[in-house]
């Protein structure tokens, strides 16, 4: 028998489950984008209206920027986050390449050995 073992246990890994939170965090990072969008194109109709002034305005001049940014923010970390699972779901793969080419060779090994504790026929 060869002197190593490989791991026999595959990779537990649910690619679908994966798959489906990577689309639902990119179709959540769109809308956000369309958020973004929706801001500022209000905030340049808004500029234009020079009818609407006082402090409702200036509260919104100031809040528009904290709140697009906070929306930059969770766009940004959905997308960061479909990437880490992304990349989870290609080292699982690999991972799982790996042990079983592992098999694959300490099964040839251990073949190789009966055939020469055999000897020739």
């Amino acid at each position: 028998m060869p002197d190593w073992q490989p791991n026999w246990d595959d990779v537990v890994f649910d690619r679908t489950k994966a798959q489906s939170a990577i689309d639902e965090c990119k179709l959540a990072a769109g809308a956000l984008t369309n958020v973004l969008d929706g801001l500022d194109s209000a905030h340049a109709s808004l500029a234009a209206d020079a009818t609407w002034a006082g402090a409702y305005r200036d509260d919104y001049d100031g809040e528009r920027p904290l709140v697009a940014g906070e929306v930059r923010d969770a766009r940004d970390a959905l997308n960061q986050l479909a990437t880490a699972i992304e990349t989870a779901a290609g080292e699982a793969a690999a991972e799982q390449s790996r042990r079983e080419a592992d098999r694959a060779r300490w099964r040839a090994e251990r073949e190789r050995e009966i055939a020469q504790e055999r000897g020739p026929r």
